[in-house]
Parts: C-alpha cells; structure tokens; sequence
C-alpha cells in the first residue's frame, strides 16, 4: 500500500527524536498492508497490523475474527493480542472524568506514541484530533498520528484532503502526523 504523509505541526526530525528509526518502522508496517474491499477491512488490517507489533488498542473493530487473515502474515490469535493489551496506554486523558481514548498507543523509550484510524466517518476526525490535542496538553504524548484512507469508499468518509483541511482550520497546538492510505 502506498503512502502520502502530512506533517502538522512538527518537521520529520521533531518525529524521528523520539526514535530514529520510529517513521521508517509505521512506514513499513503501513506498506506491509493488503488491498482493502472497504474501510471496515482496512480498519481490520489496521488493527492486525499494529497490534501484532506491540501497539495497544482500546477497542476491537467491529469484525474481528479471533484469527488474522491469510494475507497479513501475522503469527498471533487474538486471545494472545489481547494478553498483551495495555488498554490504559490509549487514554486521551488521565483525569477520571475525561474518559476519551485514541485507537491505539505504544510505548516508546518512555514516550506515549497515540494513533487513530479515521476511515468510516469524517467527523470522527474532529473527534480524533481533539483527543490529540487534550493527550498533547496533559504531557501524555508527543505527537499523534491519524490513518485515513486518500480516498473513502463512503461517500460522507474521512479522507487525506479532509484532514489537511481540518487541522488548517482547528489549529492545535499538537503536532499530527496524517497518513494518507493509497
């Protein structure tokens, strides 16, 4: 799957700080993805992906079988991914009346790394970008980073152009890495 990145907020080196390697890994796992039919499969491959590489999730997609599929090359069943599942990991907010969380999170030499997949609908964008904003102010994370197809099979979906356009007009404060699915 190809790629097209936009950085709000924060040049490559600001990303990279935090690990060297760190954009060259999401980019691979990124590119390691297969064609998807629909946003619900490329949410699931998403899932598949990631939290077969360490990364916490705060929910399972709506469709989620408790084996993989066959072209994603991934070794573990969900009753092992979810083992390993650190559901805090993803709070948007440490405050007890602010319960908010990303998709997904990841440790990462001592940093809190926040991702969000917006595929189905565009206002869960607002949604995504805001928990960005509120992990940024509370020192929970250093940036987040937003996947989102370049083009949504729902007409109403959240697209790459969308969210460029969105983060032009909100003007957080958060640095977002949006990754645009191709």
């Amino acid at each position: 799957m190809n790629i097209q990145s936009y950085l709000y907020n924060c040049p490559r080196e600001y990303i990279d700080s935090i690990d060297p390697t760190f954009s060259i890994q999401i980019k691979d796992l990124v590119k390691k993805l297969p064609e998807a039919q629909d946003d619900k499969a490329l949410i699931a491959n998403v899932f598949w992906m990631l939290a077969s590489n360490g990364w916490s999730f705060s929910e399972l997609p709506e469709s989620i079988s408790n084996d993989p599929p066959s072209g994603l090359k991934v070794n573990f069943k969900l009753s092992e991914i979810k083992k390993q599942n650190s559901f805090d990991l993803c709070a948007a907010s440490l405050k007890p009346d602010t319960p908010k969380y990303n998709d997904f999170a990841k440790s990462l030499n001592d940093q809190i790394i926040h991702l969000n997949i917006a595929a189905q609908e565009s206002e869960k964008l607002t949604v995504d970008f805001t928990n960005f904003q509120l992990a940024y102010a509370e020192k929970r994370i250093p940036f987040g980073i937003e996947l989102l197809s370049m083009q949504s099979s729902d007409p109403d979906g959240a697209c790459f152009d969308l969210g460029v356009e969105l983060l032009s007009m909100l003007k957080f404060d958060c640095p977002i890495w949006l990754i645009g699915l191709r």
